[in-house]
């Protein structure tokens, strides 16, 4: 079955010990059954070593975190001593996939990396090129010739999203509102209530107290226009938008709802945007990009990955 990517993909690296916001700290890190199975079957020595830091509850077995939230793995230099000892082919599922994602068709499958790695954010905002998708394995000439004849209508769709997005003939701000006027979508329900929106977001679940920080900031804000437009930031905000769009619009085949993951992706890219802009400010365009990328990581790491987070965002823009 062909498999398709953005063209930034295949360029991924994790940076490991280099990584700031190491996915190793903090986050849950279950082990499917399959890698459990491969633990069960070391040498006595080496099986206790890695079992003495799980634990199991529910049917359900992950590795024990530290006392601060740290993978019982990870060494002080940010590396794991798993793959340091045994190799790659050690690693869990999540541990060897994140932050890869996959949405799965009848006869295609599409993968993407998640912006709440930092060197994904950083990857995918810095992209110069507009997004495309490119076949990595099992060659196919046609990236929107499927079977499926709600799929077929669902990537012509989304291919007309991605023209208007991406053509840069046109300054973003008019290809926002070519989407905005394409399906029925209120640019000052987007755009214009910030306020509204602050209380939204302060209201959903929260990991990080310097996300926090970040809500504070916007929300004290007097944000200045100038910056946007500048075409490294406009650049990066079209690769945002395109990739909350590419993320997130597979579900509307079963949910239906095209129009809201539509204004779902507009609205995270403004808040995002909002945000960084009210931390570093618009008059030195390469510190903004910097706080762009970090503001779009923690973004996706609070919201974006919080299911019940995402879902009250799309009821609240079904509303509108």
């Amino acid at each position: 079955m062909p498999l398709f990517v953005p063209a930034y993909y295949p360029a991924f690296r994790c940076i490991a010990g280099d990584c700031q916001h190491s996915c190793c700290i903090g986050w849950e890190i279950d082990i499917d059954p399959v890698t459990l199975a491969r633990y069960n079957a070391l040498p006595p020595r080496e099986r206790k070593e890695i079992l003495s830091h799980t634990v199991t509850q529910k049917g359900c077995t992950s590795f024990r975190l530290t006392g601060d939230e740290r993978c019982p793995f990870l060494t002080d230099g940010g590396l794991c001593r798993l793959i340091l000892a045994h190799g790659d082919g050690i690693l869990c599922d999540i541990c060897r996939e994140h932050p890869r994602f996959y949405n799965s068709f009848s006869d295609r499958t599409e993968a993407g990396v998640g912006l709440c790695c930092e060197a994904a954010a950083r990857l995918i905002l810095t992209d110069p090129e507009p997004f495309h998708l490119i076949c990595i394995e099992n060659d196919a000439s046609d990236e929107n010739a499927v079977t499926d004849p709600f799929e077929a209508d669902f990537f012509s769709e989304r291919s007309d999203v991605f023209r208007i997005l991406c053509d840069r003939s046109l300054p973003l701000s008019e290809r926002i509102d070519g989407l905005l006027a394409r399906y029925s979508l209120s640019r000052a329900a987007i755009y214009e209530s910030d306020r509204r929106w602050q209380k939204i977001y302060r209201s959903l679940e929260r990991l990080d107290p310097a996300w926090d920080a970040a809500l504070s900031a916007w929300e004290n804000a007097s944000l200045p226009a100038s910056g946007i437009t500048e075409p490294l930031i406009e650049s990066a905000v079209e690769q945002l938008i395109a990739y909350f769009l590419y993320r997130h619009l597979a579900d509307a085949i079963c949910d239906g709802r095209f129009s809201e993951r539509i204004a779902f992706a507009l609205l995270s890219a403004h808040v995002i945007c909002s945000i960084a802009i009210a931390i570093g400010g618009a008059s030195a365009i390469a510190p903004l990009i910097d706080t762009l990328i970090d503001t779009a990581r923690a973004y996706s790491a609070e919201v974006e990955y919080d299911e019940d987070n995402v879902e009250a965002i799309l009821s609240e823009l079904e509303a509108l």
